[in-house]
């Protein structure tokens, strides 16, 4: 049996056996000397419990490697529980802000998840030094920002602050203190927050548009690709478009 369960790789019957047959020699060495010559002619008592304990290392071994696999397992379990946990937080969150969004006109910022490194830091009185803004100057700029607002100009994928100041006759350092003064933001927040709240107000008013992919909502919107369009969304209405797109879904059906 000891040799059959050898051949078949079965460890724990292998142990058993052997156990029984030095149990059975110790019997047998007390009552019968001929039996038990014979037994230790074939399995040397010895052998047999250098083997024994072999047996009982290797299987001792394996329970700690499967206690450990399983613990192992059981972390990874409790980190994909939480994982989902958070996820399912984040995407409450990002219902509750597509909500807002549905009903509000204009993007709620998102004062949580604001980039403050996007702000262009002013010093107020090195900034006056450099640049002189005149009222006459901010107020014809005022109205030239308008009307690149209503010509919904900010929807050109090329539009940097180096192609209006051109369109605008007048340099890159003025223009961005005058969208400073006049919006409280830099440029490139200007821009995002223009094209985030167009894209905002097409989507509720055209059911074509809920149709399209990200990508091409992207395109849409003016950006040359979808995960600067996406971060902006997040970043000015604290959710994604792809959950307002469905909480609009939903609303209307």
């Amino acid at each position: 049996m000891i040799d059959h369960y050898k051949k078949a790789g079965n460890k724990e019957k292998q142990l058993y056996y052997i156990e029984h047959l030095l149990s059975v020699d110790s019997i047998l060495n007390k009552n019968n000397s001929f039996l038990s010559t014979e037994i230790n002619k074939k399995y040397d008592t010895p052998l047999l419990l250098k083997e024994k304990e072999n047996l009982i290392e290797d299987l001792n071994s394996k329970n700690y490697t499967l206690f450990w696999l399983l613990g192992i397992g059981g972390v990874l379990v409790v980190g994909l529980l939480l994982l989902q946990v958070k996820n399912r937080r984040k995407i409450k969150l990002y219902k509750s802000k597509a909500d807002l969004l549905i009903q509000s006109s204009v993007p709620a910022k998102n004062i949580e998840n604001t980039d403050t490194t996007l702000i262009e830091p002013i010093d107020a009185k090195k900034e006056k030094s450099k640049i002189a803004l005149s009222d006459d100057k901010l107020k014809q700029l005022s109205i030239l920002l308008e009307k690149f607002e209503n010509e919904k100009r900010f929807l050109d994928n090329k539009m940097n602050l180096e192609i209006l100041s051109k369109e605008l006759n007048t340099n890159r350092a003025y223009l961005s203190k005058s969208v400073n003064n006049l919006k409280g933001l830099n440029f490139p927040q200007y821009l995002n927050e223009l094209r985030i709240k167009y894209i905002i107000e097409e989507l509720k008013k055209n059911k074509n548009l809920q149709k399209l992919t990200i990508v091409a909502l992207a395109d849409e919107a003016g950006y040359n690709n979808v995960e600067s369009f996406t971060n902006a969304f997040k970043k000015i209405t604290g959710t994604l478009p792809s959950y307002f797109i469905k909480v609009l879904q939903e609303n209307k059906n």
